[in-house]
């Protein structure tokens, strides 16, 4: 295990929900040729997209809101992106854990007020204020190579951000300087949930309707390039991997994460809460028609995007496990677990960022978490 300690960020706007100063986590490489290859990695812990949900929020996780209380130090499991196998090129490389507190899907950019709850949304600040610090405080320079990494809300920062992060970057490091961005399950897919009558009888919101209020009520910032694609009404879809991934919008080379069921997706699509969603099985599957048929339908989807019809761009490669789960970046499952084809995530990150390959490891098999390495309960936990 690696132990990073912790940095607050000084610049004026890149502040948690509360005002307090973010923080970052930095551990120095420690392997000499590795001194130019960093992995930057984003904490997740879902969003807030209105006064009533981020007052929600402020109840139930107050403390991915502040970094007041925050501990020194973080310690990345072995196996993890944080503290990768020595197999790899990135073992041994410059660690930074970037914490989560803006509850943004770090892309808003809105200052805290009365219409916010004396909330700020400073998500797009962060991350700019961090990649600057790594430059002046930690020395990343010419020639660097960054994998900028992140699950779930963090998964979907980096592609929230990657074409940005991937310009400031190059400005710091030179042109010679590459981003690679790993999105580990942030391809979002715009289902309705099962009414409540059908589904678990929890009350969800649609992922359509958190991302539009994403957009509005933290002013997120955007990507250019894909808000050229879906402008007015439909910008929305630029903060939902289903319209974003393999339409060219990103331009860094990017290797997408994504479980064909994705356990936080299904929680909300089934409209299931607690125990039932984490440990959903077999039997429960086949016991509700409804439930199978929207399993069913977005793992389909999901599919469709990551196979893109046979003309994914070059930039982009994949890796999907057939399991029920969310995440495989922070834990050594990351090394060691969820392989498609006898290939983990850290084998495909490898060959795509430091081997000249582009791996599109899509598993195909019959059944719900029909995946040959997914665990034999089925769990997300």
């Amino acid at each position: 295990m690696r132990v990073l300690t912790r940095h607050f960020l000084n610049a004026p706007d890149a502040v948690c929900n509360d005002g307090s100063p973010a923080a970052y986590y930095f551990s120095a490489a420690t392997i000499g040729a590795r001194a130019n290859v960093w992995v930057l990695f984003q904490e997740g812990g879902g969003w807030c997209w209105d006064g009533t949900s981020c007052a929600e929020r402020q109840r139930t996780f107050p403390g991915l809101m502040t970094s007041n209380g925050s501990s020194a130090t973080f310690t990345a499991k072995a196996g993890s992106v944080l503290d990768a196998p020595d197999s790899v090129s990135y073992a041994g490389a410059n660690s930074v854990y970037l914490r989560y507190c803006t509850s943004d899907g770090y892309i808003g950019d809105r200052a805290a007020s009365a219409a916010t709850g004396g909330l700020a949304f400073r998500g797009r600040r962060v991350v700019e204020a961090t990649i600057a610090a790594l430059a002046t405080r930690h020395g990343l320079g010419q020639g660097s190579i960054i994998v900028y990494s992140g699950c779930s809300a963090g998964g979907r920062g980096v592609m929230h951000n990657l074409n940005y992060v991937s310009d400031q970057v190059a400005v710091l490091a030179g042109p010679a300087a590459r981003t690679i961005g790993l999105i580990d399950s942030g391809l979002y897919i715009d289902m309705t949930p099962l009414p409540s009558s059908e589904g678990g009888g929890a009350n969800f919101t649609a992922l359509r309707e958190q991302a539009k209020g994403i957009v509005q009520y933290t002013n997120a910032a955007v990507d250019p390039t894909c808000a050229a694609k879906f402008a007015g009404p439909q910008r929305y879809r630029c903060l939902l991997g289903e319209y974003t991934i393999g339409n060219g919008t990103l331009r860094a080379a990017h290797l997408v994460h994504a479980f064909q069921f994705d356990a936080v997706q299904l929680c909300i699509l089934l409209n299931l809460n607690g125990f039932d969603c984490w440990r959903l099985t077999t039997q429960q599957v086949v016991r509700h028609a409804a439930w199978s048929n929207a399993i069913r339908s977005f793992r389909d989807r999901t599919r469709g995007v990551l196979l893109g019809g046979g003309a994914l761009p070059h930039g982009l490669a994949v890796h999907s496990a057939a399991c029920y789960k969310h995440c495989n970046t922070e834990s050594a499952a990351f090394s060691e677990g969820y392989r498609v084809g006898g290939i983990s995530l850290a084998a495909a990150l490898e060959r795509f960022a430091f081997g000249g390959e582009q791996p599109m490891l899509i598993e195909n098999c019959t059944g719900y978490a029909c995946g040959a390495d997914c665990k034999p309960t089925a769990t997300a936990a």
